[in-house]
Order: C-alpha cells, then sequence, then structure tokens
C-alpha cells in the first residue's frame, strides 16, 4: 500500500507498508542525508476504538535495525 503523509505545515512524506500482525508499519524509501544514507518509519500498534501507539523510528542501516526517535500515545477526545 501506497500513502502519503501531510502535515499542517505542508510537509510531505512519501510512505509504502501496510498492516504486520496486529501493526500497521509505513515506511519510506532510503534518503541521503549529510550523515548518511536514512530510512524512516511510523508503527502504529495498541490500536483500539480508543486509542493506539505511534513510534516514528529510523535506520541507518538499510532497515537492519530501527532507533526510536518518538513514541506518542493518542486518545480519543470523550
Amino acid at each position: 500500500m501506497a500513502t502519503n503523509w501531510v502535515d499542517n505545515s505542508g510537509g510531505y512524506i512519501a510512505l509504502i507498508g501496510g498492516i504486520v500482525g496486529d501493526s500497521m508499519v509505513l515506511t519510506t524509501q532510503e534518503t541521503s542525508t549529510p550523515t548518511g544514507k536514512i530510512k524512516s518509519r511510523m508503527v502504529f500498534y495498541n490500536i483500539t476504538l480508543q486509542s493506539f501507539l505511534w513510534n516514528w523510528e529510523s535506520s541507518a542501516d538499510g532497515g537492519q535495525t530501527w532507533k526510536l526517535n518518538w513514541k506518542i500515545y493518542y486518545k480519543r477526545k470523550k
């Protein structure tokens, strides 16, 4: 599945992926940066009707290992 992430300031990220087990995993293409090549991914998990967790992760080795950049907990407003 191909999808796009667009934020409220016009930031744009092209992603591919889908459901893996109980999670949704969306990954970017590898991009070149001044410090090397980086691949990023969003992992949505512990998904319920009321909440979910979202990890933003990066990899400097082509996706062999992943580093957590941030974790966000979303909860439905009552």
